[in-house]
This record gives C-alpha cells, structure tokens and sequence, in this order.
C-alpha cells in the first residue's frame, strides 16, 4: 500500500511512500518514512503525526515522574520501545552524482546556455559550439564534485556511536549510543573532542557544564543545573523554569558533577565506579 504525502510550501518536494504495517506491544500500528522522518496513523484522530515522547504530553509530565525514574525495567520494554522509535541515530544519505547533476542540469541559466549553444551550430559554428558545450559540461561537473565534496565532510562531521553507561533491567549496562531509548536512565560523562551529547537529555540530578556553540553560536560555557531540588508534584517547563535543566544533542559536556542521592534509600540506585 502506497501513500502520496504532499508537504507544505518551500518544505520539500511531493513524494508517494510506502505504508508499514508492525504490531507493538499486541497494538497494529501504521506508518511511513517521509523526510528521514516517521508519521504514525493515530485512528483518533484519523491522521498521521510525528512520533511523539512522553515529555509532548498535554498537561506536561510532572517532575517526580522524572525524579523516581529507574530507566527501562525489562528486556520487554526496551525491545517494545526500539520497535516503536528505532535507533538513536540520523543518516543523512549523500546524492550521487547523476542526481546532482540533473538537479543542475535544469537550472535556467544552464538551460539558456545550451539553447545558445543549439543556435550556433544552426549557423554552422560547429566547433566553437561544441567547444562551448564541452566547457558548460566541464564546469557544472566541477560544481557538482565541490558540492558532493562538501557533502560527504558534512556527513563525517556527524556524532560517531560510543559507549555509554545506562541503567536497565534494574543494573548498570554499557552499550553505543545509537541504541539509546526514550525512557533510558543515563550517566553523563565529559564528552570527547570529536563527540558530543549522543541525543536530548534532562538532567534529573547533578550539575554539568556544557559548550553550546554549535547551537547558539556563544562559545561561553553554560551551566545546567538538574531538577532534583525541584516539587515532585509540580509540572516540568521545558521552555520555562527547567529550560536549563536540558542538555541538547551535538553539544559537549565540559564538566560533571554529581548530585548527592540519598544512599539509605531503598530505591536508590547504584553508583559507578566513577561515583555516577
């Protein structure tokens, strides 16, 4: 089954994507791919929408949901939840060069050009237009080879899988951040030179100091500060009182430092070896 998908203005061209079919959980769930994104059927609403977190909810989570968090419990639930969402992870395909250069090809200037081209070999400037039809050819190839080149540097740019320690099934677990969940509990360490933060995450206890620059464009430092000291019962603001509670994909972790759990908790859970 096959669905055309027309966007809105300046956002792309129309497309006709397949329909996936998946059971969830025992629910039947439809969906397609359009834009390296996921639209899920919500038969509510009889509409698709973009997958949505439990952070989206309206009225917003409360705090305390986040404070008692103890990460994806089962081997269940993670299974179910990547079936849901996927990998922590987005690939940005590279064109070929063919696609490039037809994307050119009809560029109106282009276009013109050879129109002139076919004007002079009508008068018999055989030569001098093929000359000129060889050195429109050579050019635009040329631009397609930067731009291609661009590109792929663009794309070895982008944040490489690492190890990362998040709390499952009740223990601490190491494994790459592309299979990173929502829900998962995870322990913030200083990020490496070529790395960053491995996806959005708020900080439920501790501080850390974090470079924006690839955000904002300030290169100064920035503290986040966690939302352990904040009322259970209250609900989170993400674009208000918890704002800088939020660490952001791509940005770096210059500094950590951890909270002070209660250690006779009973629910408490268990530091690393680094004093996670």
């Amino acid at each position: 089954t096959l669905i055309k998908v027309q966007p809105i203005a300046n956002a792309g061209a129309a497309e006709i994507c397949p329909l996936k079919r998946d059971n969830v959980g025992g629910k039947q769930n439809i969906s397609f791919l359009f834009q390296k994104r996921r639209f899920l059927y919500d038969p509510e609403q009889n509409s698709f929408a973009t997958l949505s977190y439990s952070i989206d909810a309206d009225p917003r989570p409360l705090i305390g949901s986040f404070q008692a968090s103890r990460g994806l419990t089962s081997s269940a639930d993670a299974q179910r939840i990547h079936e849901h969402y996927g990998d922590n992870s987005f690939d940005i395909p590279v064109p070929t060069f063919v696609e490039l250069f037809k994307e050119h090809a009809v560029a109106p200037f282009f276009v013109f050009q050879v129109f002139c081209v076919g004007l002079w070999m009508l008068d018999e400037y055989w030569y001098y237009s093929l000359f000129t039809l060889f050195m429109l050819v050579a050019f635009e190839s040329t631009v397609v080879w930067q731009r291609q080149r661009t590109l792929n540097e663009f794309r070895g740019m982008s944040i490489k899988p690492y190890d990362v320690w998040v709390f499952r099934e009740n223990k601490w677990q190491e494994i790459q951040s592309d299979k990173l969940l929502p829900g998962d509990l995870v322990s913030v360490e200083r990020t490496k030179e070529d790395s960053g933060v491995a996806c959005d995450m708020i900080l439920v206890e501790g501080t850390a100091i974090v470079n924006e620059a690839m955000l904002s464009g300030e290169s100064t430092p920035v503290l986040k500060d966690s939302i352990q000291l904040r009322p259970g019962e209250a609900r989170i603001e993400p674009e208000g009182l918890d704002k800088n509670a939020f660490l952001w994909g791509g940005t770096k972790v210059l500094q950590v430092s951890h909270g002070n759990p209660s250690e006779d908790a009973a629910d408490a859970i268990p530091r690393l070896a680094s004093g996670v």
